[in-house]
């Protein structure tokens, strides 16, 4: 299940064809590019022209754009790719993780949760952070995945959160006043996903104090994912 295009049938899938031989190198590749519409494979070989839905200068990470190839929305920091979401009909498949690295990322953080069992994301109180918004992909899908979790992002760039809410098909993605606020109230955060726009070094220092004095449970899980318009994770 956490691995895109696993649990459903996608347009321009093979199924109802025979598969290739084992001779056929040219025909299991195709086969395996047709398989994975949902995955990066899908994107890299989607034939159709790109269209930019959104371009906008950032103070963070230069040039913001959004660009749409079918139903693939890749989000760019001047010519850096950051992530991808597949949308239709407006809304995100929030079943889909474009990029391979995401997925090991997201199997990764279930199987260490599942095996410690002071970490289950299933049970109310589970807590995610995620650095980094990017296109949203990552968070949406844990909150689909983990329906009891609380997953807060933290996203410094207001006008990546503008990208992600308007052509990443996310456009309901809330706003949190802080990392559980400047007056922590511990279990009061709803589940699901939620950002805190700011810097996350400032972030993670204040959920860190909100955690020593008690106000605020540990995170079960962080995610680091933040990457400037250089492609290079911030210095700081």
């Amino acid at each position: 299940a956490l691995v895109a295009g696993s649990n459903r049938t996608a347009e321009g899938s093979s199924e109802g064809r025979s598969a290739p031989k084992w001779w056929d190198v040219g025909g299991r590749l195709n086969d395996a590019v047709q398989r994975d519409q949902r995955s990066e494979h899908g994107y890299l070989e989607h034939e159709s022209t790109p269209v930019v839905l959104f371009d906008k200068r950032s103070n963070f990470n230069g040039r913001v754009r959004v660009v749409a190839h079918g139903p693939w929305r890749s989000l760019r920091f001047n010519d850096v790719e950051q992530g991808l979401t597949y949308v239709q009909d407006g809304e995100a498949d929030t079943e889909v993780l474009g990029y391979f690295y995401i997925r090991t990322m997201a199997a990764a953080a279930a199987a260490m949760c599942r095996l410690d069992g002071n970490l289950d994301l299933t049970q109310r109180g589970g807590r995610v952070v995620c650095i980094g918004l990017g296109t949203g992909a990552l968070p949406a899908f844990i909150a689909r995945k983990f329906p009891a979790a609380v997953v807060e992002v933290c996203e410094i760039d207001p006008v990546v959160l503008e990208a992600v809410r308007n052509f990443h098909g996310l456009p309901k993605l809330p706003k949190l006043p802080g990392p559980w606020g400047d007056k922590p109230v511990p279990g009061n955060l709803p589940p699901g996903v939620g950002v805190s726009m700011g810097d996350a070094g400032e972030f993670m220092e204040r959920a860190a104090r909100a955690v020593e004095r008690g106000d605020a449970p540990a995170a079960s899980v962080v995610c680091l994912d933040a990457f400037d318009g250089d492609g290079e994770v911030p210095s700081h």
